[in-house]
């Protein structure tokens, strides 16, 4: 099990955030465990944000590189949070084009930038909820 300190302060060599009640004003941060990632877990983090590896393609096809996506679920350190980020990063990933035409008779209309945004948006504000529950 890989551990880690979320802290932005060192004193004394000890790894601590400020608001504690010593009589420098920091308090020890207790280690978190990393989640060490599984094959299954890139899969279904894959699944959640709707990021998947084409039939015949490799992870580098994809939007995100399954390092990309075993980093994000590692500094998280939930699956939950990691797609939320992962949703808000794709948001910010959304460009403009076409959003309708007509060949002969026959018209189409395709998603607006807008929309794809506002989802990208939802869908993170969905599994920042989760992650608040587990």
């Amino acid at each position: 099990m890989n551990l880690s300190y979320e802290s932005h302060h060192i004193v004394k060599g000890k790894k601590r955030e400020r608001g504690g009640k010593d009589d420098a004003g920091y308090r020890e941060r207790k280690a978190v465990p990393k989640m060490n990632t599984t094959e299954s877990q890139i899969k279904r983090l894959r699944t959640m944000v709707n990021d998947p590896i084409p039939d015949s393609g490799t992870d580098a096809d994809a939007a995100f590189s399954n390092a990309e996506l075993e980093e994000i679920l590692t500094e998280t350190n939930d699956m939950y949070q990691a797609a939320s980020d992962i949703w808000i990063l794709k948001a910010g990933m959304v460009q403009g084009g076409i959003e309708s035409y007509a060949v002969g008779s026959e018209h189409y209309e395709l998603t607006s930038m807008k929309d794809q945004y506002d989802h990208a948006l939802a869908m993170a504000s969905m599994y920042v909820e989760r992650a608040g529950r587990s």
